[in-house]
């Protein structure tokens, strides 16, 4: 849970046993995307998106001109882009 926000703490992940290593990487990186997406505490919801997931890439598809309406959660998903590459993940949000 402490990697939920900020910078990404590798050495949490290392603590962890070989075979996990890598999974809780990768349900790190949803709950942080989970985050930043749920930046609202009102009754809008999200609008429907897909998500893809290869080896060391993440795509993130939203409606069209979603993410220009949504300047604070654009630029989250910025920031988290950048703290997920220093971790050999790549975030691309569309």
């Amino acid at each position: 849970m402490r990697n939920h926000r900020r910078k990404l703490d590798q050495a949490a992940f290392a603590a962890l046993p070989p075979y996990y290593r890598e999974l809780g990487l990768k349900l790190c990186v949803l709950l942080r995307l989970a985050v930043c997406l749920n930046r609202g505490r009102g009754a809008t919801a999200l609008p429907e998106l897909r998500v893809k997931a290869k080896a060391d890439r993440l795509e993130l598809q939203l409606p069209p001109g979603w993410l220009e309406d949504q300047p604070l959660t654009s630029a989250d998903l910025a920031a988290e882009s950048s703290a997920l590459a220093a971790c050999g993940i790549r975030l691309t949000a569309s």
